[in-house]
């Protein structure tokens, strides 16, 4: 779920990319992006992230990625917590980094 420090996002499926990776948007704000590797969903993500940060200050949102079964040799799948960082430029890294960002 997108910070309300970046503004109000439509409902709905953002165009698909040639590589099948997309971005949707339900009802309460929580965004998925979906896509055949953790590499494709971070470039196609990062673009969108971008474009709704611009203009705002620097800031952090968390993530989850979810991993299906038989992905990064994990038989069962997973879930990893992120850190995205915004207007920084733009990185991803996982929490256990200990990012030094003010919260959006």
């Amino acid at each position: 779920m997108l910070p309300p420090t970046l503004g109000l996002l439509s409902p709905g499926t953002h165009p698909r990319s040639a590589d099948g990776c997309f971005i949707a948007i339900d009802r309460q704000g929580l965004v998925t992006v979906r896509g055949p590797s953790r590499r494709q969903v971070f470039e196609h993500v990062a673009p969108f992230l971008r474009r709704i940060a611009r203009g705002r200050p620097p800031c952090a949102v968390t993530a989850v990625v979810i991993t299906p079964p038989g992905y990064y040799g994990r038989p069962g799948g997973g879930r990893d917590g992120w850190t995205i960082m915004l207007n920084a430029d733009l990185a991803f890294a996982p929490t256990g980094v200990g990012v030094e960002m003010p919260p959006c």
